[in-house]
């Protein structure tokens, strides 16, 4: 994060819609968008802390995170969550 930004190297948008495609039904349906921006987050960063157990893309059948090309690393899956809730809570 540089100046209120997020690089986009470090936070591609195919990695964070499968980010978001791992968030429980729970918090995505709530009808309070407050509620549910908030539900996202505190569940993302309590997945950020136990290491993203069992995350994946969209289709469920290869993991989000490791080290090959087509995987997202974890601290900067870490990164981009804790700069785009800092962006949230400022605004």
């Amino acid at each position: 994060m540089d100046n209120g930004s997020i690089e986009k190297e470090h936070a591609p948008s195919y990695f964070v819609e499968c980010l978001l495609s791992n968030v429980e039904v729970s918090n995505i349906a709530r009808s309070d968008i407050r509620e549910r921006i908030e539900g996202v987050f505190e569940e993302l960063v309590s997945a950020s802390e136990d290491g993203f157990p069992d995350y994946t893309v969209q289709h469920g059948m290869s993991p989000l995170f490791g080290e090959k090309s087509t995987q997202w690393d974890r601290n900067q899956a870490r990164e981009f969550i804790k700069s785009a809730h800092t962006l949230y809570k400022e605004d």
